[in-house]
């Protein structure tokens, strides 16, 4: 399959919603918020929720959105690492070397940001199992987990992930 890794605009906001709305369809208010308000007037929003310096790329072919992938800082570690997010990629592209492509362009984007890591957060959501082997073979390791108090409300069984890739050696 042939696509191109493109910038986010403003244009496939609707399109880049319906993706990833479909791919996850339990997110939690910050990740539901994160597309609607991005570049917006409405941008604030985000710093509330811990995200800076917010920015993303769309994978596309045939002029259609077909995945995403997002780079960002938190306060607390905004020097030393970015956080990979908004990564996903439709049903149907699965297994076609997206998903991999997406998240080599993270780490090439992230590494010549001279950060030394790389971080994510996933769950233990069965639909999410074959990201979990993805970020395996590509070195992000578990590095913490926990069960937020509304999961546990919700008599939900799923768990956060906390995954880390070291991308260079400490200044």
């Amino acid at each position: 399959m042939s696509f191109d890794i493109v910038p986010f605009e403003d244009t496939r906001r609707e399109e880049v919603i319906r993706l990833v709305d479909r791919v996850f369809p339990s997110q939690g208010l910050v990740e539901r918020l994160s597309m609607r308000v991005f570049q917006t007037r409405w941008d604030w929003l985000l710093k509330l929720g811990g995200i800076r310096d917010g920015r993303f790329w769309l994978a596309t072919t045939n002029d259609a959105v077909i995945g995403t992938v997002g780079l960002y800082s938190t306060p607390k570690d905004a020097a030393s690492a970015l956080w990979l997010g908004w990564f996903c990629v439709s049903p149907e592209a699965r297994g076609q070397k997206v998903g991999q492509a997406l998240i080599d362009f993270a780490v090439g984007r992230a590494s010549a940001e001279k950060r030394q890591f790389l971080r994510l957060y996933t769950s233990t959501d069965p639909n999410e199992a074959a990201a979990q082997s993805m970020y395996e073979r590509n070195g992000f390791g578990l590095v913490g987990e926990s069960r937020p108090l509304l999961w546990r409300f919700a008599g939900s069984p799923v768990k956060l992930l906390f995954r880390e890739r070291r991308l260079s050696a400490p200044a």
